[in-house]
């Protein structure tokens, strides 16, 4: 079962060199010409990344609004940009739609009063300095209490973030792999499919898979969202110990159990970037700390 659907999905891709791998004189040169050696708009956030197999030029929006070009050695950036800017408007389209989704995911602040999504519910970040040496993370009904040693004072900036996220996440991890755990055990009784083995990992592109030999796997990223999602999941991956297919028993069963499975298919995949801030790095924001 795949992640939620990147909002860039196009991907331009020209072949400026000749194809003709022995003829060394053409693989040295290009057809792409930029006589003004216009550069890009100053609003765009570029990466050019240069491979010696590369024979034309790619490029694409990623979700976090950078422009990630993949091109030939042998190009210029001038002789790339001419090119690229010949698409201005697509790139400005993909822009905005990288914009669109931070809007609707801002991004989280490791600082009291920060709303955090927690099973669907969006609860109050309160961090509070004890004399207690390891961090502590309590989830309340409307809040998260977080406990944060006072040594941490001494740090920088940065450097509290990345504690705060790393211990954040290993509480978040631990809390909602047993709540899951639960619903796994609720919904293998009432459908008669026990997996050999559970097993909770961090996947960027799976919210959960099933094996061949009956072991189920959940992302325990979704402890995010509300239990009607994350009973889905669970649902769709329990199914597959019957059914290791996506065929019209598959989705009978699954039907079976969670008869408006489409419109929540539709929710998790509109809501999928709230598990954003959990990311070991994210996809939205370029500053994230890194998670480790």
């Amino acid at each position: 079962m795949g992640l939620f659907e990147s909002v860039q999905l196009e991907l331009f891709e020209f072949l400026g060199i000749p194809k003709n791998a022995n003829n060394k004189k053409a693989n040295k040169g290009s057809t792409f010409k930029n006589p003004q050696n216009q550069g890009p708009p100053s609003h765009w956030n570029y990466e050019i990344d240069r491979k010696a197999y590369k024979r034309g030029l790619s490029f694409r929006v990623l979700n976090n609004g950078i422009l990630k070009i993949l091109a030939p050695k042998s190009l210029s950036e001038d002789e790339i940009f001419s090119e690229v800017l010949r698409h201005t408007d697509w790139v400005e389209v993909q822009i905005k739609k990288s914009k669109d989704v931070k809007a609707r995911f801002p991004q989280k602040k490791w600082r009291s009063g920060e709303k955090l999504p927690v099973f669907g519910k969006d609860k109050t970040l309160n961090i509070q300095m004890t004399a207690t040496k390891k961090p502590q993370v309590v989830f309340l009904d409307n809040e998260i209490d977080f406990f944060v040693p006072y040594d941490w004072q001494k740090l920088n900036q940065k450097t509290q973030e990345e504690k705060m996220a790393k211990a954040f996440k290993k509480a978040f991890k631990e809390k909602f792999s047993y709540e899951l755990s639960k619903q796994v055990d609720y919904w293998s009784k009432m459908m008669g499919l026990y997996p050999k083995d559970l097993k909770f990992k961090d996947t960027k592109t799976q919210w959960g898979s099933c094996t061949s030999m009956g072991t189920v796997c959940l992302n325990w990223k979704i402890g995010v969202f509300d239990k009607e999602i994350s009973d889905y999941v669970i649902v769709h991956e329990l199914s597959h110990l019957k059914h290791q297919n996506h065929s019209r028993q598959f989705w009978s069963l699954v039907e079976e159990y969670t008869p408006n499975r489409k419109a929540i298919m539709k929710k998790l995949n509109h809501q999928g970037y709230k598990v954003d801030f959990l990311s070991k790095k994210s996809e939205l924001y370029v500053s994230n700390p890194v998670l480790t």
